[in-house]
């Protein structure tokens, strides 16, 4: 279809875990003909984690917030877990 715009913007490199591409999850943007494949959540956590940009680590949190990366952690708030940065110790 011509005329549709698609937004442009600078991105981060950032490193991925390794066979992350097993992981890849495709997701459908409404154009037949382009493929767009994503990280999953807990790779796309783990390579955030990697960089560790401040507003990398703001996500991550945001990202468990909505939904628990770790089972055993759902309903307890992240200052609830312990540790410096939740992690039991």
């Amino acid at each position: 279809m011509l005329g549709q715009r698609v937004p442009l913007a600078p991105a981060g490199v950032a490193e991925i875990p390794n066979d992350a591409e097993l992981r890849f999850k495709t997701v459908s943007i409404g154009l037949k003909k382009l493929v767009v494949r994503v990280l999953d959540r807990y790779d796309l956590a783990l390579s955030k984690t990697i960089r560790s940009y401040d507003n990398d680590l703001q996500v991550i949190k945001e990202m468990h917030e909505k939904k628990p990366l770790f089972a055993q952690e759902a309903g307890r708030p992240l200052r609830d877990r312990g540790g410096r940065h939740g992690h039991q110790r």
